[in-house]
């Protein structure tokens, strides 16, 4: 949703700033179309196409962004340009792959398998993610690491031997800033972190819209197919 979210953006951008290729299409844009008013419609677009039940705080959302712009042609046109490119990006992504229902992950019982973990046992889910067609990657096993190791030679036991003694509450070998790490990046999805930083960094800076955009564009893109690229 925030690639989807960021790529529209980005694009309903450039294709009036023309300061950049667009990630995936443009849309005709005159002389003087506001790139703001086509951000803002392009970002309420998608999330009304992703979002439907939130679809009236979205709308009101668009509502105050567009009353802050100045009433004129290029107004008008910058939202026909931010409608256009996300109507495009939302039927690209539409068949994607991430409205199939995932399959059930069913544990294993033999050593090296996965099991869920102790104490909630809670089942694994986005079973079908590493399938889903990539932003930018060939595919999700593009980048796919090797093997691991066999579970009777020496580095599979250092491993598992590392994963036990920090990973356990009582663990005498982590470091206090090693336990703030671990509940820092565990504390929400970290497209989620990720994001935030951005958004306060763009703040701070007074970026422009056109270097937010390209920022987010680039990030939100690297997460989604990182994120792909890991559940293969």
């Amino acid at each position: 949703s925030f690639a989807i979210l960021a790529a529209a953006e980005y694009d309903a951008v450039v294709s009036i700033t023309h300061a950049a290729r667009p990630y995936i299409t443009s849309a005709a844009a005159p002389r003087g179309a506001r790139p703001d008013a086509a951000a803002d419609q392009a970002a309420h677009d998608v999330l009304a196409a992703l979002y439907p039940a939130q679809k009236p705080q979205i709308d009101q959302m668009l509502a105050t962004e567009l009353a802050a712009i100045p009433n004129t042609p290029g107004k008008q046109q910058g939202i026909q340009v931010g409608a256009t490119v996300a109507q495009l990006l939302v039927n690209l992504r539409s068949t994607d792959g991430s409205a199939a229902t995932p399959p059930p992950f069913v544990p294993g019982t033999q050593p090296g398998q996965y099991r869920p973990t102790p104490p909630n046992f809670p089942a694994p889910v986005f079973t079908n993610w590493g399938t889903i067609t990539p932003f930018v990657l060939d595919s999700g096993q593009q980048f796919r690491p090797p093997a691991p190791p066999p579970i009777t030679g020496p580095a599979y036991a250092r491993a598992l031997n590392q994963v036990q003694s920090l990973g356990q509450d009582t663990s005498t070998t982590r470091t206090a800033d090693e336990t703030t790490q671990a509940q820092f990046w565990g504390a929400s999805p970290i497209w989620n972190v990720w994001n935030q930083i951005a958004q306060k960094l763009a703040a701070d800076r007074h970026a422009s819209l056109q270097r937010t955009a390209t920022v987010f564009e680039n990030l939100d893109i690297t997460l989604a197919d990182a994120t792909i690229a890991l559940y293969d």
